[in-house]
C-alpha cells in the first residue's frame, strides 16, 4: 500500500519525501488533485519503473478529490506497492471516510515541533547554512514569526546573509507582526478582488519580500483557514479548534468570520496552487515573479 503523509507541517513531509527520494536513488513525479481524472488517475496506478530508474509518484491533497475519484482511489490503493507512490495531504483527513481507513495502516502524520525542538533546530540548521544563531535569538526568532518551518526557514536565510544572529539584530530586523503584512492580501484573495490583490502582492516585493517568502505565507494562512473550516464543519467550538490546530484563540476568532462561505475543498484547492507554483518555480519551469501573479490571479478567481 502506498504511504500517507499528512499534516500542517509541509516543512517535515516534504523532508521525509526527499528522504525516501534518496534511499531508493528515484525520481519524483508530482501529480496535483486539481489535474487528476478518471483517465490519469488508472495510469498512475498502471505505471512501473522507467527505463531510466525507479520512479516516486506523490499525489498531492488526495481528500480533495471528488468523491467518485476518491472511491477509485481507494480501489487501486489495494495493490499499491509502499515504495513508489506517497499520497500527500497538507491537512488533517476526513477520519469518517472509507480513504481514511484504507490508508490509515501507513499514515504518518507531520504537525508543527513545539517551541524547544524549533529553537534547537533553527541553531542546527544555522550551523548547516555556515552562519549562526545563539538560543536566546532563536527563541524569539520563533515567538516572532510562529511554528511553520517555512516561514522560519526563509527568516533564517534572510538573517544570515548580513552575518551571525544574535537577539538585539532579531528584535531589530524582524516583525512581530508579519502575519498582518499579507493579511490584506489574503482578505482580498478571499473576496475575489483580483485588483487589490494584485496591488497587494506588488506592494510587498517593492517592500523587499521575496517570492517564496509570500509563497510560504499564503500557504500559511490558508493552512489557518482550512484547519478552522474543517473544525467548523466538525461542530468544534473556538477553544477547541485552537487547541487541536494549536493556534492562539486570538487568530481562530479572526479568522472564522473570513472561512464563512469558504469550503474544505475550496481551501485543499487553493493549497494545492500554491504548492505547484512552488514547485515549479525551484524546478526552474516557472519565473518567480510571473508564477507568483499567475497564483493570485487563480486564486482570487478561484
Amino acid at each position: 500500500m502506498a504511504q500517507y503523509f499528512f499534516g500542517d507541517d509541509t516543512y517535515g513531509a516534504r523532508q521525509a519525501i526527499g528522504a525516501a527520494v534518496l534511499e531508493r536513488k528515484a525520481t519524483i513525479q508530482h501529480i496535483y488533485s486539481t489535474d487528476v481524472t478518471d483517465e490519469t488517475l488508472g495510469e498512475l496506478f498502471d505505471r512501473g519503473d522507467s527505463l531510466f530508474g525507479v520512479q516516486i509518484a506523490v499525489l498531492h491533497n488526495p481528500s480533495a478529490l471528488p468523491k467518485a475519484l476518491q472511491e477509485k482511489l481507494v480501489d487501486l490503493l489495494k495493490g499499491a506497492s509502499q515504495d513508489s507512490m506517497i499520497l500527500w495531504d497538507q491537512a488533517g483527513p476526513d477520519k469518517r471516510s472509507k480513504f481514511w481507513q484504507q490508508v490509515k495502516p501507513t499514515a504518518r502524520e507531520f504537525t508543527s515541533p513545539p517551541a524547544p525542538e524549533l529553537v534547537a533546530w533553527l541553531i542546527d540548521e544555522a550551523q548547516e547554512r555556515n552562519g549562526a544563531i545563539d538560543q536566546q535569538a532563536a527563541q524569539e526568532l520563533v515567538a516572532r514569526v510562529g511554528t511553520d518551518r517555512w516561514r522560519l526557514s526563509t527568516q533564517l536565510d534572510q538573517l544570515l546573509l548580513r552575518g551571525g544572529i544574535t537577539l538585539s539584530r532579531v528584535q531589530a530586523e524582524v516583525s512581530a507582526q508579519e502575519a498582518a503584512e499579507i493579511f490584506p492580501t489574503l482578505d482580498a484573495l478571499v473576496a475575489g478582488d483580483t485588483a487589490r490583490a494584485v496591488h497587494n502582492v506588488e506592494l510587498l516585493l517593492a517592500t523587499g519580500e521575496n517570492e517564496f517568502y509570500i509563497l510560504s505565507m499564503l500557504a500559511y494562512q490558508f493552512r489557518t483557514l482550512l484547519i478552522i473550516r474543517t473544525g467548523l464543519d466538525e461542530g468544534l467550538t473556538a477553544a477547541d479548534i485552537a487547541r487541536r490546530g494549536k493556534l492562539h484563540p486570538y487568530v481562530v476568532q479572526k479568522n472564522t468570520a473570513v472561512v464563512q462561505g469558504l469550503t474544505r475543498t475550496a481551501l485543499l484547492t487553493a493549497l494545492t496552487r500554491i504548492a505547484g507554483s512552488d514547485f515549479a518555480i525551484k524546478q526552474g519551469k516557472a519565473d518567480a515573479r510571473t508564477a507568483l501573479m499567475m497564483l493570485v490571479l487563480a486564486l482570487a478567481g478561484r
